[in-house]
């Protein structure tokens, strides 16, 4: 499981099969989050951001 109030810089990419993602606010230039069948918990995006959910995972923004 990935647990973060902030992220800044030029590139993120996390990825989990089951665990968890809970993001308070992203500031990265790139970011990509994946899951198979973890949910996907993330209030606030900006710049450029992709989410692939490969299973029966829960995505919530």
């Amino acid at each position: 499981s990935v647990d973060a109030e902030k992220c800044l810089g030029t590139q993120l990419d996390i990825s989990t099969e089951n665990g968890s993602v809970k993001l308070g606010s992203n500031y990265c230039e790139k970011s990509t989050f994946t899951t198979l069948n973890g949910d996907l918990k993330l209030n606030n995006l900006h710049m450029d951001s992709c989410i692939d959910i490969h299973g029966k995972g829960t995505l919530n923004i």
